[in-house]
C-alpha cells in the first residue's frame, strides 16, 4: 500500500496552549474508550488551546483527536491488518509484531499534514538513560518525526518489536506510561499536569473516572490486553463526555466549560456531591478472558533494574575499550 508523503519541514514557533489541559494516560485496549471521548470532546469544546498530552497507547489518542482521525475508521483499519497479520491465532498474539502494525496503522489514518499537532501535543516517552525519566516531546518538524514519537511512547521493552528500547524521540526511549506502571510516578507527573508549563487546569481523561464503563468491564471480563468488547469502547466514551458535558460547572470536564462550543455553557443545576472515581485496581494490574493476574511490585521492580542494567551495557563496554587503549 502506497504511503503518503511526508509534510515538509516547519521552522514556526509552538503555538501555545494557554487554556489548560487534557490528560491522556496509557491504558491498552482502553485507548478506544479515550478516542470515542476525545472525538466527543472534540465536538462540544473549542480544544484548539488546550494541550492534549498523551503516553502509550494515551499519546495515540491525543495526536488522533488533534488530527481528526475519525474512531469508527481507525478501529475498522486496525482490526483489518490485525486479522491480516494472523494475530488471533497466533499464540503470542501481538508479541513482537505490534510495532509493524502500529507503523502501518498510523501512515494509513494519519492526514498528510499534521501540522496541527505541532506545539499544540505533549508526547510523553520515558528516557532510559542515565536514569529512567518522563520526556515530553511537543514539537515536530514533519510528519515522521510525529510518527517516531507516538512509536516510541508506545515501545513495550522487547513486546513490540523484540527490542529492548526504541531508537525513536532521540533514542534509548521506552513507553511513556512505564514509570506510572511501575508507580514510580503519577499520571499528573508523567503528563505534565499541574507544575509543568503552560499553564491552566489539567483534566484526565481516563476511563477509570466512567463508572457505568467501569461496571460493564466488570461485568464482561473486558480488560486493558483483550480485543474483546472493544467495539462498544468508543460508545462509552463518547457517551460519558456527553453526559459530564450535561452537568456544566458540575461535571468532570467543568474546567472546559468557557469553551464550549456556541458560547452556550450548561446551567449549574442543584450541586451534586464531589464526583469520586471507583478505586483502581491494585497496580500493576491485567485482566483478561482468562482472568485476573497479579504481578509484585518488588518483582517489577527487579524487572526495571534489570531493563537498566542491560540498557547502559553499551556504554559501559565503551567506556572500558577505551580506558583500555588509554584514551
Amino acid at each position: 500500500m502506497p504511503r503518503r508523503a511526508a509534510s515538509p519541514a516547519r521552522k514556526s514557533p509552538a503555538k501555545p496552549a494557554s487554556k489548560g489541559k487534557l490528560l491522556f494516560p496509557g491504558g491498552g485496549t482502553f485507548f478506544w474508550w479515550q478516542i470515542g471521548a476525545a472525538q466527543k470532546l472534540c465536538e462540544l469544546y473549542d480544544l484548539s488551546e488546550v494541550e492534549l498530552c498523551g503516553c502509550s497507547a494515551g499519546a495515540l489518542a491525543a495526536a488522533f483527536a488533534r488530527c481528526g482521525v475519525d474512531p469508527a475508521a481507525a478501529y475498522a483499519y486496525a482490526f483489518e491488518i490485525a486479522d491480516r497479520a494472523q494475530i488471533f491465532e497466533r499464540p503470542l498474539g501481538l508479541f513482537g509484531k505490534w510495532g509493524a502494525l502500529v507503523e502501518d496503522w498510523l501512515e494509513r489514518m494519519l492526514p498528510a499534514d499534521v501540522s496541527a499537532c505541532d506545539g499544540t501535543i505533549a508526547i510523553a516517552v520515558t528516557r532510559m538513560v542515565p536514569l529512567p525519566h518522563p520526556v515530553r516531546v511537543r514539537r515536530f518538524a514533519d510528519r515522521a518525526e510525529l510518527i517516531g514519537a507516538l512509536r516510541a511512547s508506545t515501545h513495550l521493552p522487547l513486546f513490540l518489536d523484540g527490542r529492548l528500547l526504541s531508537r525513536h524521540a532521540g533514542g534509548w526511549t521506552a513507553d511513556g506510561g512505564l514509570l506510572q506502571w511501575f508507580g514510580l510516578r503519577s499520571n499528573a507527573g508523567v503528563l505534565g499536569g499541574g507544575g509543568d508549563a503552560g499553564g491552566g487546569a489539567h483534566t484526565l481523561v481516563e476511563c477509570t473516572v466512567d463508572a457505568r464503563f467501569m461496571a460493564a468491564c466488570a461485568a464482561h471480563g473486558w480488560g486493558p490486553l483483550s480485543p474483546h468488547g472493544t467495539d462498544a469502547f468508543i460508545k462509552y466514551g463518547a457517551e460519558f463526555v456527553t453526559a459530564q458535558a450535561r452537568l456544566g460547572p458540575d461535571g468532570h470536564f467543568a474546567a472546559l466549560e468557557p469553551l464550549r462550543k456556541g458560547g452556550r455553557r450548561a446551567p449549574a443545576g442543584q450541586r451534586r456531591p464531589a464526583f469520586e472515581p471507583p478505586a483502581p485496581p491494585p497496580r500493576p494490574f491485567f485482566r483478561s478472558e482468562y482472568g485476573a493476574i497479579f504481578v509484585p511490585r518488588a518483582m517489577l521492580s527487579a524487572l526495571l533494574a534489570l531493563l537498566l542494567f542491560v540498557a547502559r551495557l553499551p556504554a559501559r563496554a565503551a567506556a572500558r575499550l577505551s580506558s583500555r587503549r588509554g584514551y
